[in-house]
């Protein structure tokens, strides 16, 4: 058992290589553990609010964390340097999913209200948004990084990203 959280994780992601775990919890924490000794890399308390999920980008370099709060927040893989933070969805439906695109250029990000955006890497700039009655849950791509696959109350979606 991998030591370090004090409340429920919430979503556990792996690095591309298998080196690290990267885990989010319901009190707000970030855990990183290296794969090959099941050391803690990096355990810090980020938000107040629940972190819903995590991704970890295609060179294993990058993380992504949605928060409850509505934040996508951006780290550096293993050292947890904060390197961007975006609002997207303000309280109180927040984010519930955020996935990287497998060619590394984009990450989405569901919401409890409903919507889908789509943001491009470097700097995070949107370049995608919709929205559906019911809150999405989870989020991914296809292999393709053109489609993404986002599961809510009201079932699974497929959406195309056009530019």
């Amino acid at each position: 058992m991998l030591e370090g959280f004090t409340a429920p994780v919430t979503r556990c992601s792996t690095s591309p290589q298998g080196e690290f775990i990267v885990a989010t919890s319901a009190n707000g924490a970030l855990g990183v553990w290296r794969v090959s000794d099941f050391t803690s890399v990096l355990n810090i308390t980020v938000s107040d609010y629940p972190l819903n999920d995590c991704a970890v980008a295609p060179d294993g370099r990058l993380m992504v964390t949605a928060a409850r709060v509505g934040l996508l927040q951006f780290w550096s893989l293993p050292s947890g340097l904060l390197l961007l933070e975006v609002d997207v969805i303000p309280m109180p439906h927040g984010l519930a999913a955020c996935a990287l695109s497998p060619d590394g250029r984009f990450v989405a990000a569901g919401g409890g209200d409903g919507s889908l955006s789509v943001w491009v890497l470097p700097g995070a700039r949107m370049v995608a948004s919709l929205r559906t009655t019911a809150a999405f849950r989870r989020c991914c791509w296809c292999r393709d990084s053109r489609r993404i696959v986002a599961v809510g109350l009201r079932g699974v979606f497929i959406f195309e990203l056009v530019l």
